[in-house]
């Protein structure tokens, strides 16, 4: 099989141009294409920058390593008797957020900047409750309104602007 590039030099030295993408790194024995070993690289130096962009995220951020549970929403009065309390959870190791609504579990992702915090579109499991389903509805849509919060004296308080949507109690761990 040869390589047909047009005219066809002679001796079969390719033009110049396409010297570029032959040039390879010769160990006894061994063939690496250069191309390939600056890949390497480069993914090498980008995953640790964004590693190390995690780490730090991580050191400064005190929503991770707690589990809060729902206290209340404003302008809606919370159920009693629901199946599940209402919780949130972040992640230590990626932007993700979990918890439950009063019935279902849901999760999705979240960026956090400073005390600016937004969340992304959820994914919730689609069960059946007889209770906790209107405070379920109330809250996950609270969610979609957060660009805020604060943390003071162990409660965490999901803001829109100013305006408190949501405050989280931290729940005891087991």
């Amino acid at each position: 099989m040869s390589l047909n590039f047009g005219k066809q030099p002679k001796n079969n030295i390719l033009p110049p141009k396409y010297m570029f993408m032959m040039t390879s790194y010769k160990i006894p024995g061994w063939k690496f294409p250069l191309m390939a070993l600056l890949a390497v690289c480069l993914l090498t130096a980008t995953s640790c920058a964004m590693f190390k962009k995690n780490a730090d995220s991580m050191k400064t951020n005190p929503l991770t390593g707690t589990n809060w549970e729902l206290q209340s929403i404003t302008g809606f009065q919370v159920e009693e008797n629901m199946q599940k309390p209402a919780s949130l959870g972040f992640s230590d190791t990626a932007m993700r957020v979990s918890g439950k609504g009063g019935c279902n579990g849901f999760g999705g992702d979240y960026t956090l900047k400073g005390n600016t915090l937004k969340f992304g579109k959820m994914m919730s499991t689609m069960m059946y409750c007889e209770h906790g389903s209107k405070t379920e509805k109330a809250y996950l849509n609270a969610l979609t309104q957060v660009d805020a919060y604060k943390t003071e004296g162990g409660k965490l308080y999901l803001l829109s602007g100013e305006n408190i949507l949501l405050e989280f109690k931290a729940m005891a761990t087991n």
